[in-house]
């Protein structure tokens, strides 16, 4: 994190969370892995976000504000006509607040990923 980063993340951040940075190599492994990687140096629930997931700061906000520490939370996107490549979306099914299903391809879904997950400390 630079000092520009730094001072987000103290602004973003409430207690319990805080801000931490990792160079990830990135390889052939998938995704989730490359994201576990750091968590050993991680002691708080924490923010993951998506490099190539574009946000507003409220909605950082509001999934901070609403998460469950103890569990993983995902924002969503349900204004599905919005989304400009649904094709290569992560499509999300919920009941109620609860996603039951994600994935690229599924059959029934009400909900896009946004790339913003408050992550508990035993994901």
């Amino acid at each position: 994190m630079g000092p520009r980063d730094a001072c987000f993340g103290r602004a973003l951040f409430r207690p319990g969370l805080s801000p931490v940075s990792s160079k990830i190599p990135i390889g052939k492994s998938k995704t989730a892995y490359r994201s576990s990687q750091p968590l050993n140096h991680i002691t708080s629930p924490f923010l993951l976000t998506m490099s190539d997931h574009l946000f507003d700061d409220a909605i950082v906000d509001l999934l901070i504000d609403s998460s469950n520490p103890d569990m993983l939370n995902i924002a969503v996107d349900r204004k599905l006509e919005s989304i400009r490549d649904l094709d290569d979306a992560m499509k999300v099914q919920r009941r109620g607040n609860r996603v039951v299903s994600i994935g690229k391809d599924p059959r029934i879904y009400d909900a896009i990923d946004t790339g913003l997950f408050i992550c508990p400390l035993d994901l």
